[in-house]
């Protein structure tokens, strides 16, 4: 079994985390976090695994969308083979996306580049179709970068969005204060390979929806998975303690997934 499944915190001091015996280091982590980044992760290549993404918003609702689309509008990326060879995110037409998404059985369409909204509004003249973006905002005491789905947005939310992304504090004041339902995207990849597990204790602190992305290997999923599922109450507090960080939504410790 891989060692992220043991990922997890017994809120220990210093920098490592400890469960069962088992230890993680933010050395380990930056090693897992390159491993994904460069696409190979403990000597295997990355493999792709679709899998169905729940409406957050309305459990009862038979919606069905992908939340984490890109288009030809996403002109830089965060793989690190992309950036190698300068290739962009997608090559994708907005209305291409729109006309597959409902063939392979989506209710609704959206479409999230990184902070653009060109791609959705090429299709937003269609039915069952929303306004959505991939936010790249960082943590302000090191430039941590991490990115944020922001869903059912306005062209009016967008523009304010531009203006408080450069700080995650204040992007996740302003999305919570408008309603917007919004989803911290690939929690444990390093984009600009600063992540720590500081970080990702601050992250649990900031949000409710944690993504399950399909284009990344099961290792980062099943950690992920085994980690929110394992959080408690007394779990959150120290948490909070440590951080200086207070939830500002109900039963912190329970996660959209």
């Amino acid at each position: 079994m891989s060692c992220f499944l043991y990922f997890f915190y017994s809120l220990s001091e210093g920098r490592h985390a400890q469960w069962d015996g088992f230890s993680i280091s933010n050395e380990f982590l930056n090693r897992v976090s390159f491993g994904l980044n460069s696409g190979i992760v403990q000597g295997q290549l990355m493999e792709r695994r679709r899998t169905s993404t729940p409406d957050i918003t309305k459990k009862e609702s038979p919606m069905r969308v992908d939340l984490h689309v890109h288009s030809k509008y996403s002109k830089r990326p965060s793989a690190w083979v992309l950036k190698k060879i300068g290739c962009p995110e997608s090559f994708t037409e907005p209305q291409d996306i729109y006309r597959i998404a409902l063939a392979r059985g989506m209710t609704h369409v959206t479409i999230s580049d990184h902070n653009r909204i060109e791609g959705a509004l090429a299709i937003a003249h269609l039915p069952r179709t929303f306004l959505s973006e991939e936010i790249t905002t960082y943590f302000p005491e090191d430039r941590c970068k991490l990115h944020v789905l922001a869903l059912d947005i306005t062209e009016r939310q967008h523009a304010d969005i531009q203006h408080c992304r450069d700080n995650v504090f204040y992007l996740v004041d302003y999305l919570r204060a408008q309603g917007i339902v919004h989803v911290v995207a690939h929690p444990l990849y390093g984009v600009n390979d600063r992540l720590s597990i500081e970080h990702f204790e601050k992250m649990l602190l900031l949000f409710k929806n944690f993504e399950m992305n399909g284009a990344r290997n099961d290792v980062a999923n099943d950690g992920l998975e085994a980690v929110l599922k394992a959080l408690s109450p007394d779990m959150i507090e120290a948490l909070s303690d440590r951080n200086g960080i207070d939830p500002a939504f109900p039963e912190p410790w329970k996660k959209n997934i």
